[in-house]
């Protein structure tokens, strides 16, 4: 066989509107992209720090040139050698985790703001059905208009841990508007208030800025004030994030994939997992819903996005979006030794 190489492709990708969380506001997307190769077969991750959550991308590029893998960087590696691993046997990723769904509808994340509902509606109008909408402390008005617009979708809620005990009345305004879900709504090490969220809504509470690791995800199986955890491929690796689900389903905690704002490379992993049997609502829209161009755009049916059949992740860059966005490439087979 030969020696592997590593690369690594770091690009700017403007979005198509401003995307406003409880952290921040960002117009543009920094993605890393791995790029492993035995010199016939090649796998593909992604390591795109989010900005306000991770150390920015610079960082984790000088690191790496060091000899050094950040966290995230190192998770990407591993996803590409699963993927490369796949392809040199010619089968699909999913095979191996018994994931036999071709596809999974699309629960679209519409960030907080003046356009929260105007940006259902635009999905709406093409079929979707299920949100997980951003919310922040003055920033919870626009559920319950989406709420009273569309009363048969499922509406989900993300509040990036932004509630505290001065301001979590505000969320519990919601306690209305027939919420699937509230993902980390506030410091989760607060049990009273979580039982204060937990005693006026009625639905789960997920751990999301919690699950950074796959001992953070075994701890939080481990509570019993936690409903359940949203786990990302993107920082547990796809072996890991697989092994965290049946943690999560063994210990009665429902779980839902979901991924960093990434391109279609990062996504495929995401979905690969939301296509498990056992994923709840999980956060699955492609790409460039977001991004003026995905690097690997997917194919959506009916208001679902397809789960490719080729081997390994079943995708692959297109070289004009690489060309065109790319800023920088970095050989960094330094952190295959």
């Amino acid at each position: 066989m030969s020696e592997l190489s590593l690369s690594f492709h770091h690009l700017v990708v403007p979005l198509r509107a401003a995307f406003t969380n409880a952290a921040t506001t960002i117009t543009e997307r920094h993605i890393g992209l791995v790029e492993l190769s035995d010199g016939s077969n090649t796998g593909w991750g992604e390591a795109s720090p989010y900005p306000s959550l991770d150390p920015p991308i610079a960082s984790l590029i000088a690191a790496a040139e060091s000899g050094r893998a950040s966290p995230l960087l190192h998770t990407a590696v591993s996803l590409a050698r699963a993927d490369l691993s796949a392809r040199q046997a010619a089968q699909p990723l999913g095979r191996q985790f018994g994931i036999e769904r071709t596809t999974v509808p699309i629960c679209l994340a519409v960030g907080h703001g003046d356009m929260a509902v105007e940006d259902v509606k635009t999905a709406s109008s093409r079929g979707v059905t299920r949100f997980k909408i951003k919310v922040a402390p003055g920033q919870v008005d626009h559920v319950r208009a989406i709420r009273e617009a569309f009363p048969d979708h499922v509406i989900g809620v993300d509040a990036n841990g932004s509630f505290d005990g001065t301001t979590i009345e505000q969320l519990l305004v919601l306690r209305e508007a027939d919420l699937a879900f509230i993902e980390q709504p506030c410091d989760l090490t607060d049990r009273a208030l979580v039982d204060r969220v937990h005693a006026n809504i009625d639905a789960p509470v997920f751990a999301d800025e919690s699950v950074r690791t796959i001992a953070d995800a075994a701890a939080i199986a481990a509570t019993d004030h936690i409903d359940g955890l949203v786990l990302k491929p993107a920082r547990l690796g796809i072996v890991g994030a697989v092994d965290a689900a049946r943690a999560a389903s063994h210990a009665g905690k429902r779980w839902r994939a979901s991924g960093l704002l990434e391109s279609g490379i990062g996504r495929a992993y995401s979905n690969l997992l939301a296509a498990h049997r056992d994923a709840f609502v999980s956060d699955v829209a492609p790409a460039d819903w977001f991004l003026q161009r995905d690097v690997a755009a997917v194919g959506v049916v009916d208001a679902s996005v397809e789960i490719p059949a080729g081997p390994g992740i079943g995708l692959v860059p297109d070289e004009s979006v690489l060309d065109r966005f790319r800023i920088g490439a970095y050989d960094l087979r330094n952190l295959l030794n």
